[in-house]
């Protein structure tokens, strides 16, 4: 009796510490691995800091690879270099794996260096620039809206109206010029930099309104000398002819401009379409495992057919085969486009990404003139 006591005694320890062990290894394949990135400033071209011993690090960017490293083992810390210097405002992600760990993803930003102080200095100073400019602008557009009306009922000064259209042929230079400034310093899109933009684009409008008015009452000015017994009717015609065609011929420069930005447009798209193609073909499956994997299906393939010789009545077999050789045909595709893709990108995907990034930019730029032109082309009919 005592005998059979100890052995289940025995019995219930063993099954209890086997238990426990199991218990603690399940909880050591469930533990947090442990991440602390030391601060990365922009330019910097290395990431350290510490981590779980022996866990393996990846720097990622919207599933661009930017530098990968591993911890040391025995103290904990890591240090590596990147594949190309980090941009300030920038996110980027760390992949931390181990086996037995759960896998932990973190995000760190890049912080400005004290000595880039400077150049936020400057960048806000183009801004006070840029609105000081801006406001002169407006001065004049307003100045000009004054002069309109008593312009335009001196019919005898031509030399005014003229002077006046000089003045907005300049003011529109002006215009171009601050555009053109604006797009240089626009480097950080803040609300500010949005807010001039949507200044200048109304100031084009006034202008755009002065130059129609102007065109169509300097064309019907009446000398008053002139026999005012006349018929007018006939006198105000050449007015409404030449109006009209300026508007045509304004239409007509804007339609110019919306094609040659359309032009521009396709070819971007183009060139984004296909680096954004060869990209993800190359990142999806290299030419290697595609050759692997049509090896194997044409091995599968190749022994159904010898058994089918042996037994040609076998439905089943001629259905396999069937649809195993519409499945060599795409993976021989799939070879073909691997290899095209790689042959594209050449072993330069961090470049394909850093161009893919400044097309989507310029694209944006394009848009937005776009809609400019949309909009002057509304207002040219707007009467």
């Amino acid at each position: 009796m005592n005998n059979r006591y100890a052995i289940l005694v025995a019995t219930s320890i063993f099954a209890i510490s086997s238990t426990s062990a199991q218990v603690n290894a399940a909880t050591k394949s469930k533990q947090q691995l442990n991440l602390k990135v030391a601060m990365v400033h922009a330019g910097d071209q290395k990431l350290s800091g510490t981590a779980t011993k022996g866990a393996k690090i990846k720097v990622t960017r919207y599933a661009k690879t930017f530098g990968a490293g591993k911890v040391n083992a025995k103290t904990g810390k890591f240090t590596f270099k990147l594949k190309q210097p980090v941009k300030a405002n920038w996110h980027y992600r760390v992949t931390v794996t181990k086996k037995g760990y759960k896998t932990k993803v973190v995000h760190f930003g890049v912080a400005k260096k004290a000595g880039q102080s400077t150049g936020q200095s400057k960048h806000n100073a183009d801004i006070a620039k840029l609105q000081v400019q801006i406001e002169d602008l407006k001065d004049r557009v307003n100045q000009i809206s004054e002069q309109q009306p008593q312009i335009l009922i001196s019919y005898t000064n031509d030399g005014e109206i003229t002077n006046l259209k000089q003045q907005i042929v300049d003011l529109n230079n002006q215009i171009k010029d601050l555009k053109n400034e604006l797009s240089d310093s626009e480097s950080e899109n803040t609300d500010k930099m949005g807010s001039l933009r949507d200044q200048i684009n109304e100031l084009q409008s006034q202008i755009a309104n002065i130059k129609f008015n102007l065109n169509e009452n300097s064309s019907s000015s009446v000398d008053p000398n002139s026999d005012c017994g006349s018929d007018t009717s006939t006198a105000a015609q050449p007015s409404i002819d030449q109006d009209y065609e300026a508007r045509k011929a304004e239409a007509a420069r804007i339609e110019q401009e919306l094609s040659s930005l359309d032009d521009k447009i396709e070819k971007l798209q183009d060139e984004k379409s296909q680096k954004d193609w060869a990209l993800n073909q190359v990142s999806w499956r290299s030419s290697e495992t595609a050759q692997s994997i049509l090896n194997y299906t044409s091995n599968e393939l190749n022994t159904l057919k010898e058994k089918v010789v042996a037994d040609p009545q076998n439905q089943s077999l001629q259905l396999k085969i069937k649809r195993l050789q519409e499945q060599v045909d795409e993976e021989t595709q799939d070879l073909a486009n691997s290899i095209r893709a790689e042959k594209i990108v050449n072993g330069h995907e961090m470049d394909f990404s850093n161009r893919i990034d400044e097309i989507s930019i310029e694209l944006d730029k394009l848009y937005a003139q776009q809609q400019e032109l949309r909009k002057q082309q509304d207002l040219i009919w707007n009467y």
